[in-house]
């Protein structure tokens, strides 16, 4: 038997670190702003590429705890997804169910004073749980960030499989395409055991972002009333972060 099947999207990481930049506050939008001058040549300091995704580190994580764990994902024939393959198999990942694409999920992380912004690429290209993997049994199914536009085909499939195997547990932690369509994510809730969200994320999935500005609730019965939401709605145990 299979411990754990982890669902996500792969990306490669390419951080850096800007020496150079304005902040400025937008009164109107009550937000920080990172300003840089346009045509302008920046030289970066520091400069280091990894390879990332939710669903990628819980694999490495259990794989280097000895848990039989799968990853099931796409991953680019490009560049970037031959570097990503290297180093899975480096940390022994079970590579079998990695589905080839034409292009690399690609993350760019600047790092300004101490905080990040991140300009994302999704190569939109759909994958799902091959036909002999839903022939075995898993004690677990983690869902995270699917990173294709088309996921609500990977959720029909996911439901199959714990229809199939009853005893299997699924952890959820989605994504922000699955957050923004909130309805299919949310018809899952009653079959989640594990639900792990941030804030900002359980207001959004609870469709209750109106309590993430209240002013009259502290942060911890804001949490409470999520949580409260969440087990109402079939969750077993949700975990919400600060971050």
């Amino acid at each position: 038997m299979l411990d754990v099947i982890s669902i996500g999207h792969p990306t490669i990481d390419i951080y850096l670190d800007v020496p150079e930049a304005h902040m400025h506050t937008d009164e109107e939008l009550q937000r920080e702003e990172v300003c840089l001058l346009w045509g302008q040549k920046y030289y970066i300091h520091r400069l280091n590429t990894g390879v990332g995704g939710n669903a990628l580190n819980v694999a490495v994580g259990l794989t280097q705890m000895d848990f039989n764990t799968v990853l099931v994902a796409g991953l680019g024939t490009d560049f970037y997804g031959n570097y990503a393959r290297e180093i899975l198999e480096d940390f022994s990942v079970d590579l079998e169910y990695v589905q080839p694409t034409a292009k690399t999920d690609t993350s760019i992380v600047m790092n300004f004073r101490g905080d990040m912004t991140i300009f994302s690429y999704h190569a939109d290209e759909a994958y799902t749980i091959p036909s002999d993997l839903m022939e075995q049994e898993a004690r677990w199914v983690f869902l995270t960030s699917t990173g294709f536009s088309t996921y609500t085909d990977l959720y029909a499939v996911v439901e199959e499989y714990l229809k199939r195997y009853p005893n299997a547990k699924l952890a959820m932690n989605p994504g922000p395409r699955e957050l923004k369509e909130v309805k299919p994510t949310a018809a899952l809730l009653p079959k989640t055991d594990l639900l792990i969200v941030n804030l900002e994320e359980a207001t959004q999935l609870a469709e209750m972002e109106k309590l993430f500005h209240e002013d009259g609730l502290t942060e911890e019965q804001k949490v409470l009333e999520l949580m409260r939401h969440f087990v109402d709605n079939g969750v077993s145990q949700s975990i919400n972060t600060n971050g």
